[in-house]
């Protein structure tokens, strides 16, 4: 049922009643904020992490306080916290707050180990990227790749990202044949946690 002011007694009650029959089903939630009307709650899940998307209906949240309001996002266990839109680190656990408005849009990536570090092995024609972390088992990671130019600028030919198979990436580049001299950088982002990390080039 949509919410609405004229409704909203009855979707209390119909939210209890399902709350009720998943409890007695054992049905757990990955995710639930249950202050927060008007939302939908979109869960991706990639070798036991997760990305969790959520926005808010405006058709159903325009008749809401306009205000901002924060509001409690409870996990099913403990997770890494990170802001995917805003490129943070939140926090360790199995809830979290956030403000939101009337059309608010929030992205998190819910990740069973925290990202420490990535490795840049360059190579003759390329470099070997991998996320480090307390873990032996990966997600597949996602790795944005800049090349900087000794301007400090980055060469837009060479920025792109790059498709983990869990942890490790391969990123197949040579120097553009006209570099100017300098010292290149080679800048890697993991992308689900924005640790992100710079070598030099020789």
């Amino acid at each position: 049922m949509r919410f609405a002011r004229g409704n909203s007694a009855t979707t209390e009650a119909f939210n209890k009643l399902g709350n009720m029959i998943f409890k007695h089903a054992n049905i757990k939630p990955m995710a639930k904020a249950a202050s927060l009307k008007g939302a939908n709650i979109h869960l991706l899940n990639n070798k036991g992490a997760y990305i969790l998307g959520i926005g808010r209906d405006i058709e159903q949240s325009s008749a809401m306080n306009p205000a901002p309001a924060v509001h409690e996002i409870k996990l099913q266990k403990k997770f890494y916290i990170y802001d995917l839109l805003k490129k943070r680190y939140i926090s360790y656990g199995d809830k979290f707050k956030a403000t939101f408005l009337p059309d608010s849009q929030f992205a998190y990536v819910l990740l069973p180990y925290k990202v420490e570090n990535i490795s840049i092995n360059t190579t003759p024609d390329g470099a070997e990227l991998a996320v480090i972390a307390d873990t032996e088992k990966f997600t597949d990671h996602l790795f944005r790749v800049q090349l900087i130019e000794p301007s400090g600028k980055s060469n837009k030919a060479y920025d792109t990202v790059v498709f983990g198979n869990g942890n490790k990436a391969f990123f197949r580049f040579k120097k553009p044949l006209n570099a100017v001299k300098g010292i290149y950088k080679l800048r890697v982002t993991d992308v689900l946690s924005s640790v992100t990390v710079e070598k030099e080039l020789k």
